[in-house]
């Protein structure tokens, strides 16, 4: 991971790598890009739910 196209991303004052980011939150890579692209705040970029709960929801709402 030490290398120079890496991107570093610093959320809550704690910097790590795109990768390492994924790796700790479970939130996929393209998501973290999207809201970080889009002026998310660094706290709701790894607290707000990805809407994969929210279709679980539904799914379970709909099975019998």
């Amino acid at each position: 991971r030490n290398r120079r196209n890496n991107r570093l991303v610093t959320i809550h004052g704690d910097t790590k790598t795109m990768a390492e980011w994924v790796e700790s939150s479970g939130i996929s890579h393209k998501l973290i890009s999207y809201r970080i692209k889009n002026g998310w705040s660094d706290e709701d970029i790894l607290s707000k739910p990805t809407g994969l709960s929210r279709l679980k929801k539904a799914d379970s709402a709909v099975s019998p």
